[in-house]
C-alpha cells in the first residue's frame, strides 16, 4: 500500500470513530478530541439539503443564508463553494440521507 493510501485509510478510520482528523467540520465542534454535534450548524446543514432537494442552486442557498444571518464556521459569509463543501461532506451525506431531520430555527421565507 502506498503512503497516500495508508494516510487516506487512517483518516477514514479516525472519521468513522468520530475522532478529529483535521479542522472541525461545519455542523460539529471538537470536544476532547472528538467531533460533537453543533445543533445550530447541523440545522443549517439540514436546510442546505432540504433546499437542494427543492432545486435551489448553491449560490441561491448561500445568498439566502447570508440574508438571514446564518454565520459560517468562523463567523464569516457563505459562498456557493461553502455550500458545495457541505453537500459533498461524507459525514453530512450519511447523517442526512438516512432521513434524520432537525427542527428549523431559521425562517427560510418563501424560498
Amino acid at each position: 500500500m502506498t503512503s497516500s493510501a495508508l494516510t487516506r485509510a487512517a483518516i477514514r478510520r479516525r472519521r468513522d470513530m468520530g475522532l478529529v482528523y483535521g479542522s472541525s467540520v461545519f455542523g460539529y465542534d471538537i470536544k476532547n478530541g472528538k467531533l460533537v454535534d453543533n445543533p445550530a450548524e447541523l440545522e443549517a446543514v439540514n436546510n442546505v439539503f432540504k433546499l437542494r432537494r427543492r432545486g435551489f442552486s448553491l449560490h441561491q442557498i448561500a445568498k439566502k443564508f447570508n440574508a438571514i444571518g446564518v454565520a459560517g464556521k468562523r463567523g464569516g459569509k457563505f459562498y456557493a463553494s461553502t455550500i458545495k463543501a457541505i453537500c459533498d461532506n461524507d459525514l453530512h451525506k450519511r447523517r442526512f440521507n438516512v432521513g434524520e431531520q432537525l427542527n428549523f430555527l431559521y425562517d427560510l421565507g418563501d424560498l
